[in-house]
């Protein structure tokens, strides 16, 4: 009777070990859980986030969002990606949070700026890349990059909209419109 005691104790100690240790695992993904949906509320770009995450948080179509440009955001523009001009305006203008993945196979928090024109169609084709897991490896703003489509083609940084126009040129490129994207401009075509 005593050895069918302790061997019923013993068997009960290893189920509560193997219980703790599971449940200290499940804090684990807790954390990076909520540090992924802190990330995904305060849409921090750049941010690798957990596809629970993304669940939690409404699921994909819940990431891409087109909207007008925020004021934090285009403090961050002015002067870089934006100078002022007689041709394109901050309303002609979209901001656009979308997820991708990266060449790590992660989920990353990207942002984007373009003409409000083609907005909603580059936010579903956005939409339509991290449903098939093309990798981007960045999408942060080109002002990130001090503006300069070099930096941004060396680190391999997706953009749309940054005016360079030189001064009195009435030529603007289709970036100076938001109307074109360099897509992982850093790889060899």
């Amino acid at each position: 009777m005593k050895r069918s005691i302790f061997h019923w104790f013993s068997m009960l100690i290893l189920i509560t070990m193997t219980v703790s240790l599971a449940s200290c695992k499940d804090d684990d993904n807790d954390e990076d859980l909520n540090a992924s949906l802190a990330a995904l509320k305060q849409w921090t770009a750049g941010t690798v986030v957990t596809e629970a995450a993304v669940t939690a948080y409404g699921g994909v179509d819940n990431c891409f969002i087109s909207e007008q440009i925020p004021d934090k955001v285009w403090s961050r523009m002015e002067g870089k990606s934006y100078q002022e001009n007689n041709y394109i305006q901050r309303s002609d203008l979209r901001y656009i949070r979308a997820l991708h993945w990266n060449s790590n196979n992660q989920i990353c928090l990207g942002e984007i700026v373009c003409n409000e024109r083609i907005a909603l169609t580059l936010a579903t084709v956005l939409k339509n890349l991290i449903k098939a897991k093309y990798p981007i490896e960045r999408m942060l703003l080109p002002d990130n990059y001090g503006a300069d489509s070099e930096q941004q083609k060396q680190v391999n940084n997706t953009w749309c909209f940054s005016y360079r126009a030189a001064s009195g040129s009435q030529t603007l490129s289709k970036h100076d419109l938001g109307l074109a994207v360099d897509l992982n401009p850093g790889e060899p075509s």
